[in-house]
């Protein structure tokens, strides 16, 4: 499904590589230039069907450990809430294509949108997130098939990022993110 909605509204995922970028900070004594990573995405349509999609590095799994720790830590250990088990992300070069994918996803007859989490509205609070903004689509797929495997209830969760804040969010953002989750006790 991830594939497709991406498709249809230029959405890229993130592939396992990643590539060197500097930056410049100075203050009234000197100059600094300190380097880091950034993740590489590539456009769904542009790569489907060729080796170059071998590149994509889709998401795992939520492990067990983060699980149970999300569950206790947020749901007062009632498991039904941790909806994001199972995850993918769809990463956009404009606000217009991200809107055009939330569009696709809310008008698919074998999707049922179970919430929407818009953190790039300006009225959320980004302290909550440490500043990260996309938006969060809580979906179930009911499909003859999801229905054949007993699974068309399950709450998968899609992000929906903009390419801008994802190269942000990079190893070490996200290792201070953790930190930050962390001493909020979520």
């Amino acid at each position: 499904k991830v594939q497709a909605w991406a498709e249809v509204s230029d959405g890229c995922f993130q592939t396992g590589e990643t590539r060197a970028a500097s930056r410049c900070s100075q203050d009234s004594q000197s100059v600094r230039v300190s380097t880091y990573t950034q993740p590489t995405f590539v456009r769904w349509s542009s790569v489907k069907g060729s080796a170059d999609a071998d590149a994509i590095q889709w998401a795992k799994v939520k492990s067990p450990g983060r699980a149970v720790q999300k569950a206790t830590r947020l749901y007062f250990q009632d498991f039904s809430y941790v909806v994001d088990l199972c995850r993918q992300s769809i990463y956009f070069d404009s606000v217009q294509d991200l809107t055009c994918c939330l569009r696709v996803i809310t008008s698919d007859p074998e999707v049922a949108v179970v919430r929407v989490k818009n953190r790039l509205d300006p009225q959320v609070d980004s302290t909550v997130s440490a500043g990260f903004r996309n938006v969060l689509v809580n979906l179930r797929v009911v499909t003859s098939e999801t229905l054949e495997i007993g699974v068309e209830t399950h709450v998968c969760e899609v992000q929906l990022i903009l390419k801008a804040m994802a190269r942000i969010k990079n190893d070490e953002g996200h290792r201070r993110y953790i930190a930050f989750r962390n001493l909020r006790g979520e």
